[in-house]
């Protein structure tokens, strides 16, 4: 990936290897910006890349909204997987935006003992379950518009 980028007119960036980009994706929220380029190739048609941006700007609150799917304070909904990874339990959630309607009325709140109702971001990059246990976010990301967040039940909880 270049180190040097340097801004032209018509939302286009120069790499020091003379290589042109196209801004797809500007956003700033909370403080931080998210960029995606494109880059052009020698015929000015766009060669799209694969994107992994690593995000800093989580989810303040996840509640549960229905077996396996939780809502952020943004109304996005999260559909989760339990993982357990050498013993460590971990919790996959993925943004998908589930309309309401699609989600079957007969499902059951989860009956794991090990799932919350509730995750709360707490400083340092934690959040604090609904039982009192704390999760620290091993990455966030967003890879090809799917972001991805992926938490770890600290050994102390």
């Amino acid at each position: 990936m270049p180190l040097l980028w340097t801004r032209h007119p018509g939302s286009q960036y120069l790499d020091f290897m003379g290589r042109f980009w196209r801004i797809v994706h500007d956003v700033k929220e909370n403080g931080v910006e998210e960029m995606i380029l494109e880059l052009m190739d020698d015929s000015g048609v766009m060669a799209k890349l694969p994107s992994k941006v690593h995000l800093t700007s989580h989810p303040i609150c996840l509640r549960i909204r229905e077996h396996s799917v939780y809502e952020d304070e943004k109304q996005r909904t999260w559909v989760h997987v339990v993982l357990d990874v050498g013993g460590d339990l971990q919790v996959r959630l993925v943004q998908d935006d589930i309309p309401i309607g699609d989600i079957a009325l007969n499902t059951s709140r989860p009956t794991s003992s090990t799932m919350p109702s509730r995750w709360t971001l707490q400083p340092g990059s934690l959040y604090e379950d609904s039982m009192g246990r704390y999760w620290r976010i091993v990455h966030h990301v967003k890879e090809d518009g799917i972001e991805e967040i992926i938490l770890e039940l600290m050994d102390n909880s």
